[in-house]
């Protein structure tokens, strides 16, 4: 059975006073927006229903300073699974970032995504229908050693799309490159330590 990824990549400016408050408020209600109009597609819902959502976790939450700059699409790629996150068949080398939660400051609209995994059961204890919460910034990022060698899984996806060994930087695929070359371009931008991408991952 497959994994799929599925996460946000998020930034925060750094305060600046009034501006800042001013900029933050109003792309907060952009992305509510869109982040209720994305829910919707994803999981079926009407948008109705999902702006309530997002709305309603904005409406509980301080302003964490953190806004959410883009939804994953659901991926399975087995060298990110693997090598990066911890999941799935034990990998060549050690994991950079195996389950380490969900940030304490999430912004709301991540938060309210993530959300839509919650579940009750019939005794009416809450659970997420995901696991293996966890994120890496982009000061993380330019720690890994991306040329370390990755030895595809015979029979895989990324085995057949990598021919057996490469890097991996090659192994983790297009989309991945271009997510990471993004939070590098937010980070000097913002700080490293002001962007990062938070995952989970579903079944």
């Amino acid at each position: 059975m497959s994994v799929n990824i599925w996460g946000v990549v998020e930034y925060r400016p750094s305060p600046t006073g009034r501006e800042w408050a001013r900029q933050w408020f109003a792309e907060r209600n952009r992305r509510l927006r869109r982040a209720a109009i994305e829910f919707s597609a994803v999981h079926q819902q009407s948008y109705v229903k999902c702006e309530e959502r997002a709305t309603e976790r904005v409406k509980k939450e301080n302003a964490s300073g953190w806004i959410t700059r883009k939804l994953l699409k659901p991926t399975a790629n087995e060298a990110v699974l693997r090598s990066i996150w911890g999941v799935g068949r034990e990998g060549d080398v050690p994991p950079v970032s195996p389950r380490r939660g969900s940030p304490d400051d999430l912004s709301p609209f991540a938060g309210a995504y993530h959300d839509s995994w919650r579940q009750t059961d019939p005794d009416g204890n809450i659970y997420y229908d995901c696991f293996g919460e966890s994120y890496l910034t982009g000061l993380e990022i330019d720690l890994i050693n991306w040329h370390v060698p990755w030895k595809a899984i015979e029979g895989s996806e990324s085995g057949r799309a990598s021919a057996g060994e490469c890097t991996l930087w090659k192994a983790i695929g297009k989309d991945w490159r271009e997510l990471f070359a993004e939070l590098r371009r937010l980070g000097e931008k913002y700080g490293p330590e002001n962007a990062r991408v938070f995952v989970w991952f579903d079944r």
